[in-house]
């Protein structure tokens, strides 16, 4: 039984993604149930440090070169040569540029037999990348193939986006017995029963939860600004009761609220810029709708959906491999990209509101069926032992 339990991660607290949030999750978790739990992660500002959270060991390992979420970081590789031994298990997390090609490598030469661990690969999704990164996504991909057949467990969010990923897809046959489905949670009782909406009231809120960064401008809040401009032509008398709340920070919020201004929505959107979990948590109770308007597989799942629903709002939501699998009431999707589509689709909530506000009580329940942390974690801790 692996006792010592290390994940590996190109991303990590402070910086805010859905890939650092799911490895918290597991590690803090993890630790809970008495495991020994270790995160190795590039430093970013290029600092060492090791930092103790909640009984998760956080080491930030300095990269020798960064670009975007990538890094490279062979320090990340003698670490784990100087923690790993008998029973341990290491759990990484892709897409992991700068790393997975090392730790390939290494592998290759007899790296696994040295290590004496088993090796579980999270993938997060498919990279979304153009011009010389795509050349060097090609090159990468040659490496990742070989972590995908040593690896002891393939996890994936969604099957089906599995089958439509273009790193994964061609090899759902292949190691069909070691690919698991095992979707990301969240912690059920840390969200109120109970919403603080007045459906009398004339004002609709939607909130948006996300990265503004330019690696993360996959998550379409241009598409949503756009929409709104466009409900706005069409419906005018609508500017008067929409408001959307924007939560998330990044080199691109000042981007986005220059375009809000140019497109005379100021008044309509407001960004929070990062916010608290206690006051995330308040945002879920007083808004009546989340909207998640990614618009390329660079979106597998969206644990930010996951959260709107634990707290009880119904989700318009882009129409994505992985993130169909939450989102269910067909009223509510829309094609990626579409902001004619998604300006729709707001029109169809403001115009039945009270009904989709049930919508958002059977996602809550939905949430506590299915995806519930103690849950998810039996399901990790049954496949590290198998």
């Amino acid at each position: 039984m692996p006792q010592k339990i290390i994940h590996i991660t190109p991303v990590f607290y402070p910086y805010m993604s859905g890939m650092s949030r799911a490895c918290w999750m597991y590690a803090s978790y993890l630790a809970k149930r008495g495991f020994d739990v270790s995160i190795l992660t590039p430093s970013y500002d290029g600092k060492e440090k090791i930092e103790n959270i909640q009984a998760v060991r956080v080491e930030y390992l300095r990269p020798y070169i960064k670009w975007g979420n990538g890094a490279f970081t062979p320090r990340i590789l003698s670490r784990l040569q100087e923690l790993c031994g008998e029973g341990c298990l290491v759990h990484l997390h892709l897409p992991f540029f700068g790393f997975q090609e090392i730790f390939a490598l290494f592998l290759l030469a007899g790296g696994k037999k040295r290590l004496k661990c088993r090796i579980v690969v999270q993938f997060h999704h498919d990279p979304e990348l153009s011009g010389l990164r795509k050349a060097i996504e090609k090159i990468s991909y040659f490496f990742v193939k070989y972590l995908f057949e040593k690896a002891d467990w393939i996890l994936v969010s969604s099957i089906d986006y599995a089958r439509e990923s273009r790193w994964l897809g061609n090899f759902i046959e292949k190691y069909k017995t070691k690919i698991i489905e095992i979707p990301f949670a969240v912690d059920i009782d840390a969200y109120q029963k109970e919403r603080k909406i007045d459906k009398s009231k004339e004002e609709i809120r939607f909130l948006f939860v996300g990265a503004l960064d330019k690696a993360h401008n996959f998550k379409g809040i241009d598409v949503l600004i756009y929409a709104l401009d466009n409900l706005f032509k069409k419906r005018a008398e609508l500017r008067e009761r929409l408001k959307v709340y924007v939560v998330g920070k990044g080199d691109l919020l000042a981007y986005y609220k220059d375009l809000s201004q140019k497109m005379e929505l100021a008044e309509n959107i407001e960004f929070l810029g990062f916010v608290s979990d206690d006051f995330l948590k308040e945002l879920y109770t007083i808004c009546d709708a989340f909207v998640f308007p990614s618009v390329n597989k660079a979106e597998a799942f969206g644990i930010a959906v996951l959260e709107a629903m634990a707290g009880g709002l119904p989700v318009i939501c882009s129409r994505l491999p992985g993130v169909v699998s939450l989102v269910e009431e067909e009223n509510l999707l829309f094609t990626p990209g579409d902001y004619i589509d998604l300006s729709q689709k707001i029109e169809i909530f403001m115009s039945n509101r009270n009904y989709y506000y049930n919508i958002g009580l059977k996602n809550r329940q939905k949430v506590v069926n299915r995806y519930n942390i103690n849950l998810i974690i039996d399901k990790i801790i049954e496949k590290y032992y198998m």
